[in-house]
């Protein structure tokens, strides 16, 4: 990582399609140029203890996280929590139908998780129909950029440069620069 950069950790499920691949050169592109170096987790072979002593030292040493949330597993038609019994002692006990949704990698839910814990700001880029559970919903823990498709490279560059998601990323950048800010000004006093 080049000394002037902060790093930034990318969670990302592994993209398997071009338009995946497109979008993510073109992020981290628009990162780079705003200072930001972001570093992932490669897919490999890995034992499940590797894989978390891994993500641990990345996220550990990341000033951000960004979960780009892209679908992984489609669901043309399901149902969430089937025969699901309505009783006061379970939480959200409903059954809940899904029609074409997509669930994003369960490693965007671990990396964010992870992220939490050492108190990075984080900014969740949804694809458009994800399912909003785990790490996707919205709350006061992470900045929600607006909900994105995968048709064409030419929507891809527009919705990178929109008004929309850029208010989302500067909102999310100005948190990781103070954070910055604020651990390397407390590396000097000592």
């Amino acid at each position: 990582m080049s000394e002037n950069k902060i790093q930034v950790f990318l969670s990302r499920p592994n993209p398997f399609t071009q338009h995946q691949s497109f979008f993510i050169k073109e992020f981290t592109k628009l990162l780079k140029q705003s200072g930001f170096e972001c570093v992932t987790l490669q897919a490999a072979e890995y034992s499940p203890y590797e894989v978390v002593t891994s993500l641990r030292e990345m996220i550990q040493r990341s000033y951000g996280i960004i979960v780009l949330a892209f679908g992984q597993t489609f669901i043309n038609e399901g149902v969430r929590k089937k025969d699901a019994e309505i009783n006061p002692d379970f939480f959200a006990s409903k059954e809940i139908h899904l029609k074409n949704k997509w669930i994003t990698s369960v490693y965007c839910h671990i990396e964010g998780i992870l992220a939490l814990t050492f108190g990075l700001p984080m900014l969740t880029i949804p694809q458009e129909n994800i399912t909003k559970e785990g790490i996707l919903k919205q709350g006061e823990y992470s900045i929600t950029a607006p909900e994105f498709e995968l048709n064409t490279k030419d929507e891809i560059l527009h919705y990178l440069h929109s008004d929309e998601f850029q208010k989302s990323l500067q909102e999310w950048k100005t948190m990781v620069e103070q954070k910055y800010k604020f651990v390397k000004d407390g590396e000097h006093t000592y």
